[in-house]
């Protein structure tokens, strides 16, 4: 499905940035994103920020399940990160648009991406 807020040639989420335990590199809709959640120790973990796939396997501890930033796991995180939004917080977010927000989030934002690219 189409991921609000973000430009359209972001629609749909692109290849994940580092293939790891089988990740094909291909576009992934919302729906199949939440396939790589952590759930299965066969799959990578990945999460989508503006559009880009982070694989974040390496980083089980963190995202896999049990770790603090599992909530993300398998999702479109940019509204989450953005927010600073904690497994509360996110939990009440149904919309993954980034299309509201303020001049301070789209700044914390960009940092986290300036973090997932290196």
């Amino acid at each position: 499905s189409p991921l609000p807020g973000w430009p359209s040639s972001h629609r749909e989420m692109a290849t994940p940035a580092a293939a790891n335990r089988g990740a094909e590199k291909r576009n992934y809709s919302r729906d199949e994103l939440s396939q790589f959640d952590g759930s299965s120790p066969d799959a990578p973990i990945l999460i989508a920020i503006c559009g880009l796939i982070y694989d974040v396997t390496p980083k089980e501890d963190m995202y896999g399940i049990g770790g603090p930033y599992s909530y993300m796991a398998g999702k479109d995180a940019s509204r989450m990160l953005a927010k600073m939004a904690t497994k509360d917080d996110a939990a009440k977010m149904t919309d993954p648009s980034i299309a509201d927000l303020d001049e301070k989030e789209q700044k914390t934002l960009d940092q986290w991406i300036a973090m997932f690219q290196k």
